[in-house]
């Protein structure tokens, strides 16, 4: 089942997974999150600008 929250006027669904964590399984899976967006971070492209 998951639960409704609300957020930054936009609706968002927390599952039942989610909230049985505890808070250090919280914490560690935020790290590895911001681990990989990180990396993947690193991959993109520098933007190339158009000159007219």
């Amino acid at each position: 089942m998951k639960k409704l929250y609300m957020e930054d006027d936009r609706i968002i669904e927390i599952s039942e997974e989610v909230r049985n964590m505890s808070e250090e399984e919280i914490d560690r899976q935020i790290a590895i999150l911001e681990a990989e967006a990180r990396m993947e971070a690193e991959n993109i492209p520098e933007p190339t600008f158009l000159q007219i």
